[in-house]
C-alpha cells in the first residue's frame, strides 16, 4: 500500500478571526490601525456639536476667569492651594480635598448609572476637541475619510506631503494653545504668560515642562486620538461595574436587526455605516464594548438609512437592556442608583460644611526640630516653636500673640509687626521665655491671639519633674 504524500505545512495566519478580541485600533500585527470615521448629520450629531461649542470656549476660559479677585477653578501647585468659585482652600489640609475628590468620583459614578457614558460622548475634554477640531480641520484640508484612506494607502506626492505638513503646523498650534491653557489650570496664568515671553535659557525647567506638556498635547492630538479611550481611560474598564440592567446604553435591537443582509428578514441590511461611522473603529452590533463613547454617530448614521428604506428608526438607538426585553422599571428598583447619589450629597455637604464653618485664620504651633530648652545666663529658660500660619479670608488678619501666665514672654517680632495677607501662608520662629520661678511651676504656656481671642498650650521642655512632650 503506497502512503499518500503529507501536505506541506501552511504558514498561519495573521488575518483576525472573526471573534477576534483585537483592538479595532490594532491589526493583527501589532501596528496601529487607522481610523477613518465617516461623517454623518443627525439630531444627536447637532446636539453634540452646539455643547462641543459652548465646552470648547468654557474648557479654554476657565482659566483666566476670577471671582471676587480669586480664579474660578484653579489646582495652584506652586501655591498651595485650590481655588474654587472664589473660594481658597489650602492643600496642606487634607480633609476637604479627600472629600471633594471623592464627590466628584462618585459624581461620576452616579451619571454612569442614571444616564451611561454622557461625559464621554459630549462633554470630555478629549472627545470635544478631537471629535469637533481636529477631526475637522483634517477633512478640510485632506478631503473625506473616503478620500483620505485611498491617499494614505497611495504613495507619496508632493500635494500629499503639502497637505499634511499644514495640517501638523496647524495641529501643533492647537496644541501650544491648548497645553499653556491646560498648564493655567495649575499655574497662575501670569507665570504661564512669563514662561512665554521669556528665553528658554532663562527658564530652563519651565522651558522643559512646556515643552514636554505641548508634546504630550501634540502626539494625543494629531497620532494616539481615540487609542486614548481604548487603551489609557480607565473610566471604560470600570464602566461595567457601575451598570446595571437599566442604565441606558447605545445598543443594536438584535430582535428585530437579526438576520441581517438586504434579502433577508431583519431590518438591518449590513450597510456596514454604523462601523464606518465609529470614531473608535467598533461594530456596535457586536454589543456593548469598552471602545464604545455613546457617541450616538452610529444611531445618526443607522436612522438615516433606515428613513431613506422607509423603515422605523431606532434600530440602533441608546435604551436599556430592560426596555429592550420589554420589563418595566422605575428609578425605585435601582438601589445602585440611590446609593451612588446618597453618596455624592453626603461628600458634597460635609465639604461645603467644612468651607463655610472653617476660621479663616488657621494658627498651628509645632516644636523646632532638634531643639530643647536654652539655659539663659540670667537664670532663665527658652522654649523655641514654629508657627504656621495660613490667611483662608479675603482680610489680611493679625498675628499678634500675648503670653497669658506669670513669668513668661515671647519674642516673635514678625507676628506683632507683620499682618496676613489674603490666602497667603507663613512659617514664624516664637521663642518663649520663662523666668526661673514660672519655669518651676508651668509644663504649658498659654498664648492668646488678640484678633479671635484663641488660647493655644504649648507642652514646655525645662529640666526637673517637667514633662517631656512635643509641640500641638
Amino acid at each position: 500500500m503506497t502512503q499518500r504524500p503529507q501536505d506541506p505545512p501552511q504558514p498561519r495566519s495573521l488575518a483576525p478571526t472573526p471573534d477576534s478580541e483585537l483592538a479595532p485600533t490594532v491589526d493583527a500585527d501589532g501596528s496601529r490601525k487607522w481610523i477613518y470615521p465617516d461623517r454623518r448629520n443627525g439630531p444627536h450629531a447637532s446636539q453634540r456639536r452646539r455643547l462641543a461649542m459652548v465646552l470648547m470656549m468654557v474648557y479654554l476660559a476657565v482659566p483666566w476667569i476670577s471671582i471676587g479677585g480669586q480664579p474660578l477653578l484653579r489646582f495652584d501647585v506652586l501655591g498651595g492651594r485650590l481655588c474654587l468659585a472664589g473660594s481658597v482652600l489650602a492643600l496642606a489640609d487634607a480633609s476637604w480635598l479627600a472629600f471633594l475628590l471623592v464627590g466628584l468620583g462618585v459624581a461620576l459614578l452616579f451619571v454612569t448609572a442614571l444616564k451611561g457614558r454622557v461625559w464621554c460622548g459630549y462633554a470630555c475634554p478629549q472627545t470635544v476637541f478631537v471629535e469637533w477640531l481636529i477631526r475637522p480641520i483634517e477633512e478640510l484640508i485632506e478631503g473625506s475619510a473616503h478620500h483620505r484612506r485611498i491617499v494614505d494607502r497611495g504613495p507619496w506626492t508632493l500635494a500629499k506631503a503639502v497637505r499634511k505638513f499644514v495640517k501638523h503646523i496647524i495641529f501643533m498650534g492647537i496644541a501650544v494653545v491648548v497645553a499653556n491653557v491646560f498648564l493655567a489650570y495649575f499655574i497662575p496664568p501670569t507665570v504661564v504668560l512669563g514662561w512665554i515671553g521669556s528665553s528658554p535659557a532663562a527658564n530652563p525647567i519651565p522651558f522643559a515642562i512646556m515643552l514636554g506638556v505641548v508634546t504630550a498635547f501634540y502626539g494625543d492630538l494629531a497620532w494616539f486620538r481615540e487609542q486614548f479611550c481604548s487603551f489609557l481611560c480607565p473610566y471604560a474598564r470600570f464602566q461595567a461595574v457601575v451598570m446595571d440592567k437599566w442604565t441606558p446604553v447605545v445598543t443594536y435591537d438584535h430582535a428585530r436587526g437579526e438576520p441581517r443582509g438586504r434579502r433577508a428578514t431583519g431590518a438591518c441590511i449590513d450597510c456596514g455605516l454604523c462601523q464606518r461611522v465609529c470614531p473608535t473603529g467598533i461594530d456596535i452590533r457586536n454589543g456593548l464594548q469598552l471602545e464604545c463613547i455613546s457617541c450616538n454617530r452610529c444611531s445618526d448614521a443607522c436612522d438615516q438609512v433606515m428613513g431613506s428604506l422607509g423603515r422605523p428608526t431606532g434600530l440602533i438607538r441608546t435604551v436599556s437592556q430592560g426596555e429592550l426585553e420589554h420589563e418595566q422599571s422605575s428609578i425605585w428598583r435601582r438601589p445602585r442608583v440611590w446609593f451612588y447619589g446618597l453618596a455624592m450629597m453626603v461628600a458634597f455637604s460635609v465639604l461645603a460644611a467644612r468651607v463655610w464653618l472653617r476660621d479663616d485664620l488657621q494658627m498651628h504651633f509645632a516644636r523646632q526640630s532638634g531643639t530643647a530648652y536654652s539655659h539663659m545666663g540670667d537664670g532663665r529658660f527658652a522654649n523655641y516653636f514654629t508657627l504656621r500660619a495660613a490667611n483662608e479670608g479675603a482680610t489680611a488678619k493679625s498675628l499678634h500673640l500675648m503670653p497669658l501666665d506669670a513669668g513668661v514672654e515671647i519674642i516673635c517680632g514678625a507676628c506683632a509687626a507683620e499682618v496676613l495677607a489674603p490666602h497667603e501662608s507663613r512659617s514664624y520662629l516664637i521663642v518663649v521665655i520663662l523666668t526661673a520661678d514660672a519655669a518651676a511651676q508651668l509644663t504649658t504656656v498659654r498664648l492668646k491671639h488678640e484678633d479671635t481671642n484663641k488660647v493655644f498650650d504649648l507642652p514646655l521642655l525645662l529640666p526637673g519633674p517637667a514633662p517631656q512632650g512635643g509641640g500641638s
